[in-house]
């Protein structure tokens, strides 16, 4: 199972290190009201965290050894086939 981002003491701390740059004094109930706060919405991340990041699949495999080049369509001079004005 892994590990959990911030233990209830850690986002304690976290917020209050985050009101102190803000110059905010805040009590300890109100740390402990806004971190009870945002445990709801980092309970969310961390389940986002569970699924697998989606991928797109590879149309055009490239061998390792080459970079890809751009292709040009048209001549080197002018306007090229395709482009409008």
């Amino acid at each position: 199972m892994r590990r959990e981002i911030f233990a209830k003491r850690d986002l304690e701390l976290t917020v209050e290190h985050i009101a102190k740059s803000y110059n905010l004094d805040l009590s300890s109930n109100d740390l402990t009201s806004f971190s009870k706060l945002m445990n709801g919405v980092l309970a969310s991340y961390r389940r986002l965290d569970q699924f697998a990041e989606p991928t797109l699949a590879v149309k055009y495999p490239r061998d390792a050894r080459f970079r890809p080049r751009a292709r040009t369509i048209g001549s080197t001079f002018g306007m090229s086939i395709g482009v409008q004005n």
